[in-house]
């Protein structure tokens, strides 16, 4: 659903040409909610045109078989966290940032999932940081202490078993925040923002800032306010499938959307769908199991 690359950016550009037409008023692509059990799930081709239903139908329909004809290009291989890590340092751009989608709190996931700040913990990275972790008993709890003390207590991996296990930390409490601050942009610039009692921690050489109210990382705004130059940091994991790109974009090495254990799998096999009600691509390819 990245439009500045293939293949949503082919569609927005197959948009356009459709809105080219004289009686063609708009056309839209709705990519649907591939995580959602429900029978009408699925991709949506919108053409509105100046009262000429004739055109209407057949821009839609042309549109629909456009997406399906390339819907092999719709999908990506899951891509482990270890792997992209590999990857990116190979490439030896920095920051390499670990897009967490598994645990995209813009979607609905709970955001306390620890599977890539165990692995940055593991591996021992220094300059690495973890942006949002939600936690607000640990956010709590570190605002009882105060800045400066230690946070030893296990954090994150609370919400679900496939969000988990908490890790057990002996962090130093950096800063501290109540959470209140205004985002820079460019998205939502200017908007206020509250994500609750916050605070900014260091486990050996991993900071990580954790959050008592879901929100994904957008800008710099917050990890500037409790003092965190992301930009200076080798190794960036951001719980956000997309829309962190505005903000961090500009600062990136290299970007990996990776599948880490979370709710929000890429790996659709393994969702115990039950509401679908129909075949549904990709977890069936037979093309005579659908109908356009």
């Amino acid at each position: 659903m990245i439009d500045s690359e293939p293949p949503m950016r082919d569609a927005i550009r197959e948009l356009e040409r459709i809105e080219q037409q004289t009686e063609v008023v708009s056309c839209s692509l709705g990519v649907g909610y591939q995580w959602i059990d429900s029978p009408v799930v699925g991709a949506s081709a919108i053409v509105v045109t100046n009262d000429d239903p004739e055109s209407a139908h057949q821009n839609a329909n042309q549109l629909s078989e456009w997406i399906w004809e390339k819907r092999s290009q719709w999908t990506n291989p899951s891509l482990k966290p270890h792997e992209a890590l590999k990857m990116g340092e190979e490439k030896g751009k920095y920051p390499i940032i670990l897009a967490d989608q598994a645990d995209n709190t813009g979607g609905g996931a709970p955001g306390d999932s620890t599977e890539i700040l165990r692995l940055f913990i593991q591996k021992g990275l220094k300059d690495a940081a973890v942006l949002y972790l939600v936690d607000p008993e640990a956010a709590s709890a570190a605002h009882e202490i105060g800045e400066g003390g230690k946070l030893v207590q296990p954090v994150g991996g609370k919400s679900h078993p496939m969000c988990g296990p908490p890790i057990n930390i002996d962090a130093e409490i950096v800063s501290l925040s109540d959470g209140r601050f205004v985002y820079e942009g460019p998205m939502w610039k200017g908007v206020e923002e509250n994500l609750g009692l916050s605070a900014l921690l260091k486990h050996q050489g991993v900071s990580i800032i954790i959050i008592s109210k879901k929100q994904q990382p957008v800008d710099l705004a917050f990890s500037k306010i409790l003092g965190l130059d992301c930009s200076k940091m080798n190794y960036l994991s951001l719980k956000s499938t997309g829309h962190f790109r505005s903000g961090f974009e500009s600062i990136a090495g290299s970007i990996f959307n990776v599948d880490a254990s979370g709710l929000f799998t890429q790996d659709f096999h393994s969702i115990p769908y039950k509401c679908l009600g129909r075949a549904m691509y990709p977890l069936k390819t037979s093309p005579e199991l659908f109908e356009i």
